[in-house]
Order: C-alpha cells, then sequence, then structure tokens
C-alpha cells in the first residue's frame, strides 16, 4: 500500500492551492502551523488516508478538507484544528490518536459514519465550538472508544446530538467503554425530545461497557431537551469532582439513571424538570451527599429489561426455497434478504420498515443466479454486499449501491471468489466502510480468507490473506474496532474451527491463542460491540454447548464457564444487540422447540429469557437486532405460518426504584416530590 510522509519545519506553511491525495499522507508538522488559505483545499481520494501530526491546522472552513467518499478517512494525530467558519465533515471517518483538538467560534458538524478514539487518546473540543454529531445512515454508536483510555472532553463547548434515520426521525446516540469529559459550563444539545433520542452513557447491567461520566472541579453540563441516560454499572463511572461538578437539565429535559444498580460518589443536580429513575433498582448514597434542585425524583417510567418478543408482521419469500441470510440497515429503516428460489425470482431483495409493517421496494430487487448465502449492509448504509453460490455472471460476490429506493450493481465491485460450484459463505465490511472481508470455500486462490478494499466504486485485492484450511470458513466478523476478523467453519487447520485474525491495513496474522477446537462446525461468529466478546454458534461442539461465550484480551481467546448454552441440535446465527446486553440466537432442531432465543448476557454468564423466545417452524438461518434494540428480523426455512422473514418486536418491563442512603446525606430542595420512589434511609 503507497504511503508517503511529508514534515515542515516552519512557524507557518501556507497551503494556497488544491491538493488531490490519491495516496495515504502523512504531514507532520513538527509542532508549526499549516494555515489553508482561501484557495487552500485538501481532497482526500478513494480508500485512502490523510494523517495530520504534531501540527496546528489553522483557518479550516467549508470545502478545505474534503473527503471523496465514505472510504476517505482523515486521521488526527496530536493535532489541534482552529476553525475559521463553520466546517462538514460530510462523510468517510475519523480517527483520534493522542491528544487533539478542534477549537473556534464555530461549528464542526461530523455527517461521516465513524469516528474511533484510540487507546490513551482525547478528542477535546475546544471553547465556544460547536460539534454537531449526524452520522451518516443514522447509526447510533458513530462515536468508537476502544478502551477505557480513550475521551471525548467537552472543554466550554457544545455536543449536540442531531442523529437522523432515513424517513427523518430522530435517534438516540450510545457511547460505550471510554470517557465523556466536561469543563467549564458545557451543554449537551438533542434535537429530539423523548427520552430515547437522547445519548446514553454505558449499556448496562455490568461495568464491562461503561462510558465513565467526569465532571471537572466548579463545571456544569447542562442538557437541552431529550435526555442524559447514565446507563453505567461501575462504581467509579461517574465523578463529580468531590461535591462541585454540576449537572443541570433545560427545556424539559432529563437526566436518567437506568441501570440496574448504582452506588455513586458526591452528585449534584439543578434542574427545572425531574430527574428519572427508569428501570433502577437501587440508588446508593452510602456515606455520601446526594443535593437534588429538581420539582420531582420519578421511577418506573422508563426501559427496564427485556421481558418478551412477539411477532410483528411477515412476508413470504419463496416457496420451497429458504432466506439464508438477512441484514438490517445502520438505520433500521430497511432488511436486505438473500436466499434460494424466491418466488418472483429475485434472490436479494429489499424491503422498508416503518416500525409496524414490511414493504418489498419494487426497484431494490436484483436476480443474483441460484443462491444467496451471506448479505451485510456498509456502515453507512449506502451499499450491500453479498456472496453466495453460481451466479449468473460468475462473480459470487457483488456490491450493490443503495439509494433508498433503488439497488445498482457496480461493475468493478464483483469478485469471481470461487472455482466451479463452490460457495462464498460470508462477506462482512469493516467498521470504516473502507474493506470487505470474504470467506468460503474452493477459492481460486490458495487464500480462503480475503480482504478487499472499496473504494466507493470498486473493490481491489489486498495482501491481506489468510489460509484457513481444507473446509473453508462458513462466517466471517470483524470486531467494531476494525482491528480483527474472526472467521468459524469446518475443516479448520489443526481443527481449530474459530479463529482470530489481526489486521493492520497490510496484513492479516492468525493470533496464535484466540483459535479454538468448537467441534464440528462453527457456523456463526459475532463480535460484541465493545469487541471484547465472541459469540459462537455452530453444530457438534466438543462439550456439547452449541452457544459460546469468548472473552477477548487482544491476544487471547477465554470461554466463559457461566456463558454457555446446550440449544440442542444445531446454531446457524448468533447476533449482538448494539448495547451488548442480548444475544439472540436462532438454529434447527432446538430442545425447547423455539427456533429462536433470545439470551441476557451480564459480562459472565448467559441466562435464557424465557419469555424471549419464538417457535418460527423448521430452520432459522439468520437472526439480526434492529439498532435500537425493540426489534429483531429472522429468516429461515420452513416457517410455521408460510412467510420466511419475520419481525419480531422486543418489549421490556420497568423495575421498581428505590433511593438508598446509610450514613450519607439526601439533600431534595424546591419541594422535591418523589414519584413511585422507595426511600429507604438508615
Amino acid at each position: 500500500m503507497k504511503q508517503l510522509s511529508f514534515q515542515f519545519y516552519l512557524l507557518i506553511t501556507l497551503i494556497n492551492l488544491s491538493v488531490f491525495m490519491n495516496a495515504d499522507i502523512t504531514i507532520d508538522g513538527n509542532g508549526n502551523t499549516l494555515e489553508l488559505s482561501s484557495s487552500g483545499i485538501l481532497k482526500v481520494g478513494a480508500g485512502k488516508t490523510l494523517t495530520l501530526k504534531n501540527l496546528t491546522l489553522k483557518k479550516l472552513s467549508a470545502e478545505r478538507i474534503i473527503m471523496i467518499n465514505g472510504t476517505s478517512k482523515l486521521k488526527l494525530d496530536n493535532a489541534r484544528i482552529i476553525l475559521d467558519d463553520a466546517y462538514s465533515f460530510s462523510q468517510g471517518s475519523i480517527e483520534i490518536l493522542n491528544n487533539s483538538v478542534i477549537e473556534g467560534e464555530f461549528t464542526f458538524t461530523f455527517s461521516g459514519h465513524n469516528l474511533f478514539i484510540d487507546k490513551n487518546s482525547t478528542l477535546e473540543i475546544g471553547k465556544n465550538t460547536t460539534f454537531v454529531c449526524t452520522p451518516t445512515g443514522g447509526i447510533i454508536n458513530p462515536i468508537y472508544f476502544e478502551d477505557e483510555t480513550s475521551s471525548l472532553f467537552l472543554n466550554n463547548a457544545t455536543f449536540k446530538n442531531h442523529n437522523l434515520d432515513n424517513q427523518g426521525n430522530y435517534l438516540g446516540l450510545i457511547f460505550t467503554n471510554g470517557n465523556f469529559v466536561v469543563d467549564g459550563t458545557s451543554y449537551l444539545e438533542n434535537a429530539g425530545t423523548t427520552t430515547d433520542q437522547g445519548v446514553m452513557l454505558g449499556v448496562g447491567p455490568t461495568s464491562y461497557g461503561d462510558c465513565k461520566l467526569e465532571i471537572k472541579p466548579n463545571a456544569k453540563l447542562i442538557i437541552q431537551n431529550a435526555a442524559l441516560i447514565y446507563n453505567n454499572s461501575g462504581t467509579k463511572s461517574l465523578n463529580m469532582s468531590g461535591n462541585s461538578g454540576n449537572i443541570e437539565t433545560q427545556n424539559d429535559a432529563n437526566f436518567v439513571l437506568a441501570t440496574n444498580s448504582i452506588s455513586l460518589a458526591s452528585f449534584n443536580f439543578l434542574s427545572s424538570s425531574a430527574i428519572n429513575m427508569t428501570g433502577i433498582n437501587t440508588l446508593n448514597i452510602n456515606n455520601k451527599t446526594l443535593n437534588i434542585e429538581a420539582p420531582t425524583i420519578s421511577g418506573q417510567t422508563g426501559i427496564g429489561n427485556l421481558a418478551s418478543i412477539s411477532l410483528l408482521d411477515s412476508e413470504n419469500y419463496t416457496a420451497g426455497g429458504a432466506i439464508f441470510s438477512l441484514s438490517v440497515s445502520p438505520d433500521g429503516g430497511y432488511i436486505a434478504v438473500g436466499g434460494n428460489s424466491p418466488t418472483n425470482g429475485n434472490e436479494l431483495q429489499v424491503y422498508q420498515f416503518d416500525g409496524a409493517s414490511l414493504t418489498l421496494l419494487t426497484n431494490a430487487q436484483a436476480d443474483y443466479g441460484t443462491q444467496i448465502r451471506s448479505i451485510e449492509w456498509s456502515p453507512d448504509g449506502k451499499y450491500i454486499a453479498i456472496g453466495g453460490l453460481l451466479p449468473t455472471n460468475d462473480n459470487e460476490v457483488q456490491v450493490y449501491q443503495f439509494d433508498g429506493a433503488s439497488l445498482t450493481l457496480l461493475t468493478n465491485a464483483q469478485v469471481d471468489y470461487a472455482i466451479g460450484s463452490n460457495t462464498v459463505y460470508s462477506v462482512d465490511w469493516s467498521p470504516d466502510g473502507r474493506y470487505l472481508a470474504i470467506g468460503g470455500t474452493g477459492a481460486a486462490s490458495s487464500y480462503d480468507v480475503q480482504v478487499y478494499q472499496f473504494n466507493g466504486s470498486s473493490l481491489t485485492l489486498t495482501n491481506t490473506q489468510a489460509d484457513y484450511g481444507t473446509g473453508g470458513p462458513r462466517t466471517i466478523n470483524w470486531s467494531p474496532d476494525g482491528k480483527y476478523i474472526a472467521a468459524g467453519g469446518t475443516g479448520a487447520t489443526d481443527s481449530l474451527e474459530v479463529q482470530v485474525y489481526q489486521f493492520d491495513e497490510s496484513s492479516l496474522t492468525v493470533l496464535t491463542n484466540a483459535q479454538v477446537d468448537y467441534g464440528s462446525n462453527a457456523y456463526s461468529v459475532n463480535w460484541s460491540p465493545d469487541s471484547k466478546y465472541l459469540a459462537v454458534g455452530g453444530f457438534g461442539p466438543t462439550n456439547g454447548n452449541e452457544i459460546q461465550i469468548y472473552e477477548f484480551d487482544g491476544a487471547s481467546l477465554t470461554l466463559l464457564t457461566n456463558a454457555q448454552a446446550n440449544y440442542g441440535s444445531e446454531i446457524h446465527s448468533v447476533n449482538w444487540s448494539a448495547d451488548g446486553k442480548y444475544l439472540a440466537a436462532g438454529g434447527s432442531g432446538p430442545t425447547n422447540d423455539n427456533e429462536i432465543q433470545i439470551y441476557e448476557f451480564d459480562g459472565t454468564s448467559l441466562t435464557l429469557l424465557t419469555n424471549a423466545q419464538a417457535n418460527y417452524g423448521n430452520v432459522t438461518h439468520s437472526v439480526n437486532w434492529f439498532p435500537n434494540g425493540k426489534y429483531l428480523a429472522a429468516g429461515g426455512f420452513v416457517p410455521s405460518n408460510n412467510n420466511e422473514l419475520q419481525v419480531f418486536s422486543i418489549s421490556f418491563d420497568a423495575n421498581s426504584s428505590k433511593l438508598s442512603s446509610n450514613n450519607g446525606t439526601i439533600s431534595l430542595q424546591q419541594s422535591t416530590k418523589l414519584e413511585t420512589i422507595n426511600l429507604s434511609i438508615n
């Protein structure tokens, strides 16, 4: 891969011309300043990365740095960007390394699809600067914190959540793993007005997905509209700087406590509206101080734990065939479906979903040939990749562009992968949409795991390939942090059916201690949203448990003893919910006759939810959560109601809330009322 690096040592270097970068380029300022003149433009080519390192970039404004398409990337490494006017990052992705700053009394609008904050790194939004988050495709977790050392820092700044789906409906955002830090007087402003259209920190019920909230000394976070939903579980996940940090709500906004049990340090809450304890079991104020200046503290008003599922809508796909794979779009507005023997002759079909019913899009269908085995939306929702068996045009892998109503096959984004009647069983996009991983049997080359670079119009085979074994992989899944690819199948080298490869954009390396002898066939692997756990499902497991959860530390896989389940016969699909709290599984021959099952995961154990199961019929080949966690899509073979495509609605309960103090101080001002709250003072 071509990479160029430029260094400059002048105090100020002016760029006064348009520069098109069709290679990966690093500009290292060595602590100096790079200034864009009125005619200075930096354009980053498709599939390329511009790295700004050790510099201050001045006078950034509209059309000064342009990403050509969604596969272009801007990397900020110890860089400071000073806005000269409003700027919109309209597509592509951003990566933050070390400590980088965006500042200037203007608005920086992020409309790309991923913003990665690496470990030991911070993105600071500076004084009087507004950062607007309106990601492409309505992704609910566009900001990825690599681990607990990754931070988003508001320094007298404003963060606006303006997330929208393709129908123009407001959506919420979820922050996990890192830190949300506030200094000075900073604002969290939501475009939506309901609680679920706010920003959620953490996913509960354990601390593994916590996004810690830190309010610096004498600082204040003001929440405007909707809510800030505190869903962390760790005892150190809220730092109010002793008794000097403050949270305030305005415009009927809410600060929502939404995890099972919280033990808080000193906490100040100022509001003209309510503090809501939604689904919380206990708020413990032990030897601490809770100061609340609000008219109401209410409970039992929001979403609790997943309680049940029920069939919402379904559609007939085939007469005698099956749906082998389905994928929900990033905004939850569409379902792409692939299989064999469709009634209308089109193996690829896209359905629109409005929250209540499914509608087949007439112009979003395609005749693949014989059989589609894998289908996947790109992270920005603009493309659909498919893989299968015996396509009409001999290209097992095909990428289609989707405009919300119709599909267009990209001529140069096709791959003739297999020899003869062999199969591509799995395709999966990298989180930034710049790469497509492929796995199957009978590869024309000696490598059955292949990675292609995608630039928005074509696929190019990279040097990142691997030999899985004679049987070939049946499933491929990219970790959400973009650093690893998990593969599962049969006939693997050394009988290690589950394998994890490290990906660094130039090589694919199997991790020796991240390989597992599953048994006969590992049909499905799926990473948790925080990349810390790998779910595996298949047939003929050595230990008798078809569903297995492994903890991953970046080098090795460790089976969690209490996070296994004996399903019955075969698992064809496992899929995590967006918050990592639940795992959906689909297969055939279950012990309890329910092919669709949902399990709750608490970081160490897996529990089958009795009322969150469904009898599909014969075989469930694919299950996929909607991003908002309110629906689950399923597809398979010989369903009980003759409709292969099914969408289930998810119901949640609301737990009783309790405010508890043991040798602590609870200060309630302005005649605060307690509504549906159990108060315990010892």
